[in-house]
């Protein structure tokens, strides 16, 4: 599952980067959103394939603001699955390489106007939403690692197999970014458990 995320004034539109989602088997709910990477493993065609359909679609639809393209490649071919038009997850994956935030950047696109240039990002960043593996109170003000955003308020009941907290993670290529976020996962949950069991 992947997606790009983009800037539309309603007859033109920039992509500012791929990214690829990951998903999550939730009962009978499949492809429920569980994260987002700021990497896809596209080729240049490809990647041209997602720009000439984005743009067929925002001057047809006259899309403005920030928005994403969610696809799936088959067979090389990328497939459209839906346009979500308004800021989606993945702006947070980006913000922080545009000086005066990309929200403001959604605002002057809606009035019409347009970047002047994409920026590359300095990093590759990533975000999970994990999920309880148990049923778990959250401690009274327990000490949360910086890494992690949506935390829950002290004393809650969190059901097992319910959204927890999201972790972040960062790095310069995508092996880093996967295996740091693989090792914030399991750091938080022996966090979690050592603050259950004091």
């Amino acid at each position: 599952s992947l997606s790009a995320l983009f800037l539309a004034n309603g007859h033109q539109c920039q992509i500012l980067g791929f990214n690829t989602q990951t998903v999550r088997y939730v009962g009978e709910q499949q492809f429920f959103f569980s994260g987002i990477i700021s990497a896809a493993d596209l080729i240049p065609s490809q990647q041209q394939q997602v720009a000439d359909y984005l743009e067929k679609l925002v001057k047809s639809a006259s899309i403005k603001g920030m928005g994403s393209i969610d696809f799936m490649l088959e067979g090389g071919n990328c497939k459209v699955l839906e346009v979500n038009p308004r800021p989606p997850a993945s702006l947070a994956l980006y913000d922080e390489d545009y000086p005066d935030g990309l929200l403001n950047a959604h605002i002057n696109a809606v009035a019409g106007q347009m970047l002047d240039k994409v920026v590359q990002p300095r990093l590759i960043r990533a975000m999970e939403i994990v999920y309880a593996n148990n049923n778990c109170t959250i401690p009274h003000r327990p000490s949360w690692p910086t890494w992690i955003r949506d935390r829950p308020e002290p004393n809650s009941f969190i059901k097992r197999g319910s959204p927890l907290c999201t972790v972040l993670a960062s790095g310069s290529t995508r092996n880093t970014v996967e295996n740091q976020m693989s090792n914030r996962k399991d750091d938080l949950f022996h966090w979690l458990e050592r603050l259950s069991d004091t």
